[in-house]
């Protein structure tokens, strides 16, 4: 059990089966169809998010003991867009940022869909979603050598704008008769 790592097909089949508990659950409230399927696909979407952002990594990993040394090496980078990195103060956007963008976009399309917050909340969620994922990351690359992740601030300000953009897109799928503009 010592030497367990969660992998990304596991955590796969443990969302389909906490998925299926709760559509048995959310059939029986009656909850719509439409909230139905962005569920399992927001579940299912997590856990992707997980699988590509913090896994694998080993459960032992929080029952070693901490380094003796006081100098304990993290991973981070505190230069949003590499600005004032290598005597450069202009912002660069490279394809790890964008690919950041596009990963949270579908946390800010689907989420609307089984909430009826606003954009504020979900903006939020996707905020803490990030500093959840960022955290992890950081406290496993002190506590796992290996762990290749790092801890980015410009991964929360590209996760937090990709889902900002997908929630904008998600908006005219909620649209009434009344917000719609008039035809003549």
């Amino acid at each position: 059990m010592e030497n367990l790592v969660i992998q990304p097909k596991n955590l796969a089949l443990l969302t389909a089966g906490v998925l299926f508990v709760l559509n048995l659950i959310w059939i029986a409230a009656r909850k719509p169809l439409r909230f139905l399927l962005a569920a399992n696909l927001f579940g299912f979407y997590l856990a992707a998010l997980i699988s590509l952002t913090i896994l694998p990594f080993p459960l032992s990993a929080f029952k070693q003991p901490l380094p003796e040394s006081i100098f304990i090496p993290v991973k981070t980078n505190l230069f949003p867009f590499d600005m004032g990195r290598y005597g450069s103060m202009s912002p660069r956007l490279n394809q790890i940022d964008i690919l950041n963008i596009l990963a949270f976009l579908p946390f800010g399309f689907l989420l609307p869909f089984t909430t009826q917050k606003g954009k504020l909340p979900i903006l939020l969620y996707a905020l803490l979603a990030t500093l959840i994922i960022e955290t992890s990351q950081l406290l496993l690359s002190v506590r796992v050598t290996t762990y290749s992740r790092v801890f980015d601030v410009t991964d929360i300000l590209t996760n937090t704008f990709g889902a900002w953009v997908g929630y904008l897109l998600s908006r005219p799928f909620f649209l009434t008769k009344k917000d719609k503009p008039q035809q003549d």
